[in-house]
């Protein structure tokens, strides 16, 4: 965990065949403040390698204290060096848009999340 007031990404499934991704992802929100997810840009690396890049866009809520899911699919740069890899890792920096705390409002935040794939 990063510091408490930061948004933090976690990446909560990932599931790769062939040269696909299907990755879920939880974004919370520990501020006091409401804040609006606006963006992702990400990478992911499944076994020792890169294997693709990509963005999501749209408008979430994210209340003070509060959470949300997200499903993010990507189509991977080629086949996937290891495609038994056991685990998977996300990073990227989220944007931030409206919501409240004014001047002092988180507009990005980066994260970096692994976890267990499923063949």
């Amino acid at each position: 965990m990063g510091n408490n007031s930061n948004p933090e990404l976690a990446l909560t499934g990932a599931r790769v065949q062939g040269e696909r991704a299907e990755l879920g992802v939880l974004v919370s929100n520990p501020s006091s403040h409401e804040l609006v997810l606006t963006g992702i840009d990400y990478e992911l690396v499944y076994g020792p390698l890169p294997v693709g890049s990509g963005s999501w866009t749209g408008s979430e809520s994210l209340p003070a204290g509060g959470s949300t899911s997200l499903k993010l699919g990507l189509d991977l740069d080629g086949p996937v060096l290891d495609p038994a890899a056991p685990e998977a890792t996300i990073s990227g920096v989220m944007q931030f848009g409206g919501g409240g705390g004014g001047e002092t409002a988180i507009k990005a935040a980066s994260f970096e999340s692994s976890t267990a794939t499923d063949h």
